[in-house]
């Protein structure tokens, strides 16, 4: 027999090895069996690779896999060999759930976020929205049905919180296409995906901002927060008289000053946007610094309880509940850095640049960017100096204007 049909092939009950052509075999076994057989030589060594059986592979199927075959062998490669790599991948994506995804990227990340309540974040929101649903499917057989089945419930209603899942389901699934364990594309992509399956953000998306104190009322605020000889009610007055953030003012450490030159430089770990920041000091804050001093330890300018740390993320926000509830119903600790952006804009024409520089903000533009060498120093330390004198020589004019009313 030269050369098969399906005819032949379905009469053939002798057991026994029949051969097609170009290498192509069928074996029939003593139970009646038939399977496709691929016969190729390999560097001088003859090597049988099974395609299936019959009639589940059909004669224009195995024919088709011998083909394809003789394609990998014209380019060096081992039929075989390229099967079973086939197999383990497989086997590989198969074993590769996104929860499995989800821990290792969140374990080989977390190093570069500025701190654990981000990772809590990150476990939390997977935890209720993300692994009930997809969290025991491989990564590869994830779809858009499957991330819309997350996310529909809680687009309109928790419309931040959904966003936040998304970007975090879209990294972990990037992660998994970069080591292989999908393809492209990324189910959870919002441009020229989800954007067209979703309610537009703008439509239903309702800013909140964060609480702020008129910078009117700082002043007052500002003279009572003096008094305070506790590391919490001290550090929230460092934190307003720099406009620094929460964390970069509670992990603030003593090497991290240079008070000659009246400067701050916080490391890039340190800072939410991962690029290094010097702060420019006013008198206030090195005046804070110094009343501090003796009572702080020798590496956290405001140390927690416990050997070796800081105050908590919460201790501003507790003294200010604790100690000034009509501010807190005001303001959270976030909105001060508000209050201070509201009177640079609205008090002074200080350059837009050189008050984002203030906040430690970065210029989202790469290319301007590009041409911004200079950090502004001396216009920054001037937009400091001035943000001090308001927030005291506010209290100086009241004084004297109370003390004329009393003459009067």
């Amino acid at each position: 027999m030269k050369k098969f049909t399906s005819i032949i092939i379905k009469n053939l009950k002798k057991p026994g090895i029949y051969t097609d052509y170009d290498g192509l075999r069928l074996r029939v076994t003593k139970s009646g069996n038939k399977q496709w057989i691929y016969r190729y030589r390999w560097y001088g060594k003859t090597k049988d690779m099974g395609l299936g059986s019959f009639p589940d592979i059909s004669l224009a199927e195995a024919r088709k896999k011998r083909d394809q075959n003789k394609i990998l062998i014209l380019k060096d490669i081992d039929p075989i060999l390229e099967k079973n790599t086939i197999k383990i991948d497989r086997i590989k994506k198969e074993s590769m759930t996104f929860k499995i995804a989800a821990s290792e990227y969140i374990q080989t990340h977390q190093v570069q976020w500025t701190n654990k309540k981000h990772a809590k974040q990150w476990t939390s929101t997977l935890e209720k929205y993300v692994f009930p649903k997809i969290g025991k499917l491989p990564v590869y057989h994830i779809t858009n049905n499957h991330i819309l089945n997350i996310l529909k419930p809680i687009w309109s209603i928790k419309h931040e919180t959904a966003s936040r899942v998304r970007q975090r389901i879209e990294k972990i699934l990037s992660w998994s296409i970069a080591l292989k364990y999908r393809d492209f594309p990324n189910p959870a992509t919002l441009n020229d995906n989800l954007v067209y399956l979703l309610p537009k953000s703008a439509t239903i998306k309702k800013v909140k901002h964060h609480r702020s104190l008129p910078y009117e009322k700082l002043p007052s605020f500002i003279n009572q927060l003096k008094n305070s000889n506790l590391f919490s009610g001290m550090s929230l007055l460092f934190l307003i008289l720099t406009a620094s953030r929460t964390s970069e003012v509670i992990g603030a450490r003593w090497d991290e000053f240079n008070l000659d030159f009246k400067v701050w430089n916080i490391p890039e770990d340190r800072i939410k946007t991962r690029v290094a920041h010097t702060v420019t000091l006013n008198q206030s804050s090195i005046n804070v610094l110094e009343k501090i001093r003796p009572y702080s330890d020798e590496v956290y300018v405001f140390p927690g309880i416990k050997p070796n740390t800081h105050i908590s993320n919460n201790a501003m926000l507790q003294f200010l509940k604790e100690n000034y509830p009509e501010i807190h119903k005001l303001s959270v600790v976030h909105g001060f850095r508000s209050a201070f952006r509201d009177w640079a804009e609205e008090q002074h024409n200080f350059s837009r640049r050189a008050i984002e520089l203030c906040l430690s903000h970065q210029n989202n533009n790469k290319t301007e960017s590009a041409y911004l060498r200079t950090n502004l120093l001396n216009k920054r330390h001037k937009i400091m100096n001035e943000w001090d004198l308001f927030l005291n020589g506010n209290l100086i004019e009241s004084a004297e204007v109370k003390s004329l009313k009393n003459i009067n």
